[in-house]
């Protein structure tokens, strides 16, 4: 069983630190922002401030179904338009919004301390065996196995 301290380190990387990028980017040319609102057994959708002033309206019995249905209808109406859009879906409810949003700050937050962490608990263990702690001393302190802190800093444990 992995202690909390360890479970970061199990995770994948999902980030690309090279500088190699594969083929060309496109970049985003306009953001369409929908709002959804349950309204007895429905989620509407709505979608306001598209080219030409048009609002598109959509439904759904779920809000996936909803979110699928307002973007489908969207790019119709966009199929002519040079570009990539982005799509924003957030409730119509502004405190369905707001802890929608704190949701996403603090995963947001989680994904920048994660890398953070693992820099910090490396430095800190090359650190602390530099200055002549034992792995047995360093891995109690930073509570993660040896074998851990091996594999941290690329230490032959054998």
């Amino acid at each position: 069983m992995r202690t909390y301290a360890e479970k970061i380190f199990d995770e994948p990387n999902f980030l690309d630190t090279s500088d190699e990028a594969e083929g060309e980017v496109e970049t985003v040319s306009r953001y369409v922002a929908a709002t959804l609102t349950h309204s007895g057994d429905q989620w509407i959708a709505v979608a306001r401030d598209l080219p030409g002033g048009d609002v598109v309206r959509a439904e759904g019995a779920t809000w996936r179904e909803a979110r699928k249905n307002i973007a489908r209808r969207v790019l119709d109406l966009l199929q002519d338009e040079p570009g990539m859009t982005c799509f924003q879906v957030v409730p119509a409810d502004p405190e369905a919004k707001a802890a929608l949003a704190a949701v996403m700050d603090a995963r947001s937050a989680r994904a920048e301390a994660e890398p953070a962490e693992v820099g910090a608990t490396r430095s800190a263990a090359r650190l602390l065996l530099d200055k002549g702690w034992s792995i047995h001393d360093v891995s109690h302190v930073l509570m993660l196995p040896r074998q851990r802190i091996s594999q941290l800093l690329h230490l032959d444990t054998e």
